[in-house]
C-alpha cells in the first residue's frame, strides 16, 4: 500500500492493510469488579491469567484496564535546593543502579551460556536508599532524603466498565486446534471454581461468550437437516412407496457423515 501514490482526492488517510488470522478466535471475555482497591484486583487478576495460560487449549490471554506497575519519584523542591541537588542528578543514581546488561557468552564444549548482569531493584525502600551523592566526611544524601516514593500504576489511556463499575477485563483466545465449545465450557468451569477463592466485594462475571454464537449457528443447522429431510422424505413418498422413500432418505445424512 506504501507504493500507491495516485489514491483519490477523497482518501485523507492512507490505508490499512491488517491480517485476521481466524483460527486464532476470542472465546469468553471475563471481568473483575468490586469494591477493593485496584492493586488488590490487580492481584487476583495475574492469579486468573496464569490459570488460562496453563490451560491447554488457550493460546493468549488480552487484558484490558489492566495498568501496569509504576514506582513514582516525587522530588521535593525546597530539598532539592537545600541539598543542592538537580533531577538530573536523581535519574543519573537511580539509573546506576537499576539496569540490566549482557556481559558475552560462556562457552565449552558441551554448552553455551548467556551472561548477564542485573542490579534491579526488589523493592521500594531498594530506590530510597540510592545515594545521590557522598562527601569525604561520609555523609551521604539519599533519593529518600529529597524525595517520597510511591508504588503506583501508569496513568490509563482507556477505562473499562462493567455495569457501570470500573474493571479489569480478560479475554481469552484460543488455541488454532482447539474446539471453542469445550474451550469455553472448561473456562466456565475454571471462573466458578476461581469465584470460590475471592474476598468479599470483589466479583469475576462472564461478560461475553462467543461460543454462543457458534451454539446458534449449529441449531441453526441442525433444525434446517430436519426440516430438509422432511422435505426430501415427503418428496420421495409421492413418487415411491413409504419404506422405499424411508430407506432413501435415511441414506443422505449416513453418506454425508
Amino acid at each position: 500500500m506504501d507504493q500507491v501514490v495516485d489514491l483519490p482526492v477523497e482518501v485523507k488517510n492512507r490505508p490499512m492493510v491488517m491480517e485476521i488470522d481466524t483460527n486464532r478466535f476470542p472465546v469468553m471475555e471475563v471481568a473483575f469488579t468490586g469494591d477493593v482497591s485496584y492493586k488488590e484486583k490487580r492481584k487476583y487478576v495475574d492469579a486468573f491469567e496464569h490459570l488460562l495460560d496453563s490451560h491447554k487449549d488457550i493460546g493468549s490471554v488480552k487484558k484490558i484496564g489492566y495498568l501496569d506497575r509504576e514506582v513514582k519519584i516525587l522530588a521535593d523542591p525546597k530539598k532539592l535546593e537545600k541539598n543542592y541537588v538537580s533531577l538530573t542528578q536523581i535519574i543519573t543514581a537511580i539509573s546506576n543502579q537499576n539496569f540490566r546488561l549482557p556481559a558475552g557468552d560462556l562457552k565449552s564444549s558441551t554448552e553455551e551460556k548467556k551472561l548477564l548482569v542485573l542490579s534491579e531493584f526488589e523493592n521500594l525502600s531498594d530506590v530510597g536508599d540510592v545515594i545521590i551523592r557522598s562527601g569525604f566526611e561520609g555523609n551521604k544524601i539519599r533519593v529518600s532524603d529529597v524525595a517520597v516514593i510511591k508504588d503506583g500504576f501508569v496513568r490509563p489511556e482507556k477505562l473499562a466498565k462493567y455495569k457501570g463499575q470500573s474493571s479489569i477485563n480478560l479475554l481469552a483466545i484460543k488455541k488454532e486446534s482447539a474446539d471453542i465449545i469445550k474451550t469455553s465450557q472448561e473456562i466456565e468451569r475454571m471462573v466458578t471454581e476461581f469465584r470460590e477463592t475471592l474476598p468479599e466485594n470483589l466479583y469475576i462475571d462472564v461478560i461475553v461468550d462467543y461460543s454462543d454464537e457458534v451454539h446458534s449457528l449449529l441449531d441453526l443447522v441442525i433444525s434446517n437437516a430436519k426440516f430438509g429431510l422432511i422435505l426430501v422424505l415427503g418428496a420421495l413418498v409421492l413418487f415411491l412407496n413409504v419404506r422405499v422413500a424411508f430407506w432413501t432418505a435415511l441414506g443422505i445424512p449416513i453418506s454425508i457423515f
